[in-house]
């Protein structure tokens, strides 16, 4: 229902003021598409698991509200965060996309990216 009334919004408001419209939608994606405003922070929580895969959720919802200066009562919203985004970090990991390797007693991280996809290098045709 609410898809249907936002696309007649959009409908209205190009027959009746078209340039308008570029603005109205920059706006409605700002509201509905919430987790492009997380996307750093992902990125970050990603990077923090790249060099320590066993960091606990709730470490780094500490870390990030000290990083990023982000109110304490988030909290509970940053470790949902950061236990989706280590699940997804893990599944990346299980399917062979990413290869942990131990060196020099470190576990360091390598993306394989569209080889593990293809089974196939790149320059190979």
């Amino acid at each position: 229902m609410y898809c249907e009334e936002v696309d007649t919004l959009f409908v209205r408001a190009e027959a009746e003021c078209p340039e308008a419209v570029p603005f109205m939608y920059q706006r409605a994606c700002s509201y509905g598409m919430t987790s492009q405003r997380w996307m750093k922070t992902e990125k970050q929580i990603e990077m923090w698991l790249r060099k320590n895969y066993r960091t606990m959720p709730t470490r780094i919802a500490d870390y990030l509200i000290a990083y990023h200066k982000i109110d304490p009562r988030m909290k509970p919203f940053l470790i949902n965060l950061a236990r989706k985004v280590k699940a997804r970090y893990r599944m990346r990991r299980h399917r062979g996309r990413i290869e942990v390797r131990i060196i020099d007693g470190k576990e360091q991280v390598v993306n394989l990216g569209y080889e593990a996809e293809t089974g196939r290098e790149e320059g190979a045709s």
